[in-house]
This record gives structure tokens, C-alpha cells and sequence, in this order.
């Protein structure tokens, strides 16, 4: 499928005009009385995912062509790429290195969440869990942040703090070593970071004492962005790195979003556009794993044993909306015996097997296996 330039124009200048009118347009012309005004911020605030979304198109190559631009030095994905960073608040190499990094770990013991070690004493039992529910509530978003501020100081002392915050073999630690290999990746990182800090700064002072207005909105993007990041991982097979759930969500709201709710699709074919996502998921004729919200509310129950996990797996998931359902009883690993009169789409929970092998419908030019392991590779959709 191509990409729909125009469409992903008009879609990320609506986010940077949206994010503009926050930072800057809003408090000169709104206050000292912004009145219902404010709720104009926190509208924009909600949109935080779908501009994360246009973000991500950016990441695997999808937004704007890639070809270099004469004199800027860059493609027009990177420039836009860049350019939604910062209006998202953190820079667009450091957020791309930490997203090639979970599709290349995703599920493997180096990025298992929610799975609590075996044995474990009392003491990092609630030290995992004070971790997990930070992290959950806002910690993600704080984390993508302030982490890309530390990289200012000189590389090794940078190298040497954040060793002490992430252990060796973790996402993180895999993402920053991603990015120290790279001085151009650190010095974009750098120079964008410089204009975040620079345009929020600049926020605060024209907000003057209304800056709480605008610290509610990074609070409320911080919440949207953390909470909803891992929900389509959460309670999945482990050791299954193109493993995501499919979570049905009304179109409209899909579209707001890019489709991002079809993860298990994007997974399996991480270079296909956003408006490629939803033909494949029909094509294929699967249903869905689980509702978008109940899916991310789940997240709740916080962390599991790996036998809790393997037990979640086996069982699936219970819910019954419209034209599917989910079975909360035993399962066998071919899905649910139905009545010959029940016409309702069935299936078991995708954690147990694909209801289709992988890359039994591959869209033409699109590969389904995932090879991240070079920064700036064609294959793995990371800016070169």
C-alpha cells in the first residue's frame, strides 16, 4: 500500500498547530482570563496519543517521503519527524531508538514488564511494584522527558549515570547503548532537546501564573501516553517478539489514533502505513483480542508470576461485544465449539496461536519479519 502523503500532512500540521496553540498562542491571547478557554488545553492535551501516533509513522518511515531535501540536510520524514518531537516533548532520535529497540525485544526476557522474578523477596516484590505503577501512572512519559536532558553531559559521564538508573540487558539499557554508537543520533538528540527545553521554557514565561494550566496538560499527556504504551502487550506470550493484541475500538476513534489499536498487525508488518493496518486485519479475518479500554484497564492488576501469565495465556480472555466473543472457560488451541445455529465470528484469544500463519497475507513490497538490528537500515523504518 503507499502512503498517503497529502493525508499525513494535513493530519501532522493539525497536531503541530494543536501543540502550538497550547505553548504558545493560548496563553498570549487567553490570559490573564482564560475562563472556559481551558478546556481548549485540556482537549488538546487528550489528543496526546494521536500525536504520538504521528510520531511513530515518522519512525518507520511512513509520514512524508524520505528522500533527502536539498540544503536541509534531512529527509522531510525526519524534518516532520522532529518537528512533532519536540511538540510532544521529547526528541524524535531518542523516542525512535527506544521504539526500534522494543520491536526487537519485544516479549523476550530483556522487556517483560509485568512478569514478577521467581523468587523474589518481599522487598523487591514492592520495589517492583512501586516501579511498575510509576511507570504505568505517568513514569513512561517523565522518563522520555527528562532521560534525553541527561544526555547533555559529556558521553561518559552520561554512559555511567544512566547505567546506575537501568540495569545491563534491559530495553533501556539496549536503546541507550543504540544511541551512544552514534554520534549523529546523540548530537539530534542534543540540538532537539535544546529547543524542547527552550519552547516549554518559553511557555512557562508567556503562562506567567496560569503555568499550572499548562502543567496540567504535560500532566494528563504523561498519563495518556504511559498508560496506554504497553496495554498492548500486557498479559501476552513471552518469546514472541512480532507478538501484539489487536484491540477493537470504534473507527473513528481507531483513526485518531492511526489505527495504532491493529498492534499485532503493525508487529507482523512494522513498515506497513497506518491506513494499511485495518485492510490487513480484514483480510486476514481475525476479530479482535480484546476492547481497546478493558484491554488497558486490565493493566491494573498489576504485575504476575510467570505461571499466572501462562495460566492467563491458556484460558484467553472473557468479553462480549456486538459480533464477538471470548470465551473465559478452558480453551483447546483451536479456538471454541460453537452451536451450529451461533453464527457470531468466534475464535481464542490470539495470545494461543494466530489465527493465521504469520505472513499468510503479506502486502506487496512489505516484509513481515522484523530486522531492527541496524540503525538506519531500509528494512527496519528508522530515519537514516
Amino acid at each position: 500500500m503507499t502512503v498517503n502523503y497529502p493525508l499525513n500532512t494535513i493530519v501532522c500540521t493539525a497536531h503541530l498547530a494543536m501543540n502550538a496553540f497550547v505553548l504558545f498562542v493560548f496563553p498570549m491571547a487567553f490570559t490573564p482570563h482564560p475562563g472556559l478557554a481551558v478546556w481548549a488545553v485540556f482537549a488538546v492535551s487528550c489528543t496526546s496519543n494521536g500525536l504520538f501516533s504521528v510520531l511513530h509513522e515518522a519512525i518507520h518511515r511512513s509520514l512524508a517521503p524520505v528522500q533527502r531535501l536539498p540544503l536541509v540536510g534531512m529527509s522531510a520524514n525526519e524534518l516532520l519527524g522532529r518537528a512533532v518531537g519536540i511538540c510532544f516533548g521529547s526528541p524524535f532520535d531518542f523516542v525512535a531508538s527506544a521504539h526500534i529497540t522494543h520491536h526487537n525485544v519485544n516479549r523476550s526476557r530483556h522487556e517483560q514488564l509485568e512478569i514478577l522474578a521467581d523468587p523474589i523477596t518481599p522487598k523487591e516484590r514492592r520495589s517492583f511494584l512501586a516501579g511498575y505503577y510509576f511507570f504505568l501512572m505517568g513514569g513512561l512519559y517523565e522518563a522520555e522527558l527528562f532521560i534525553p536532558l541527561m544526555l547533555w553531559l559529556p558521553r561518559s559521564t552520561a554512559r555511567a549515570l544512566l547505567a546506575r538508573l537501568f540495569p545491563a540487558g534491559s530495553t533501556a539499557d539496549h536503546a541507550l547503548r543504540r544511541i551512544f554508537r552514534s554520534r549523529r543520533y546523540l548530537r539530534a538528540i542534543r540540538i532537539d532537546g535544546l529547543l524542547i527545553v527552550a519552547s516549554i521554557g518559553t511557555s512557562v514565561v508567556l503562562y506567567e501564573r496560569y503555568a499550572w494550566i499548562l502543567a496540567i496538560h504535560f500532566a494528563v499527556r504523561a498519563l495518556l501516553i504511559s498508560f496506554f504504551d504497553y496495554a498492548y502487550h500486557y498479559g501476552s506470550p513471552t518469546d514472541d517478539r512480532l507478538h501484539g493484541f489487536n484491540l477493537r475500538l470504534p473507527r473513528a476513534l481507531s483513526s485518531t489514533i492511526l489505527n495504532f489499536n491493529y498492534h499485532g498487525i503493525h508487529h507482523r508488518y512494522p513498515a506497513l502505513p497506518w491506513r494499511g493496518l485495518r485492510p490487513v486485519f480484514e483480510a486476514e479475518s481475525l476479530v479482535f483480542d480484546n476492547q481497546f479500554f478493558a484491554q488497558a484497564v486490565s493493566q491494573l492488576k498489576g504485575p504476575m508470576t510467570r505461571a499466572a501469565l501462562d495460566k492467563l495465556v491458556e484460558r484467553g480472555r472473557c468479553a462480549r461485544r456486538g459480533s464477538e466473543i471470548h470465551c473465559d472457560e478452558q480453551v483447546d488451541r483451536l479456538g471454541v465449539e460453537m452451536s451450529a445455529g451461533n453464527r457470531t465470528k468466534v475464535r481464542s484469544h490470539s495470545a494461543l496461536i494466530p489465527a493465521l500463519p504469520i505472513g499468510t497475507v503479506r502486502p506487496q513490497g512489505v516484509p513481515h519479519v522484523y530486522d531492527g538490528e541496524q540503525p538506519g537500515s531500509e528494512r527496519n523504518g528508522f530515519t537514516p
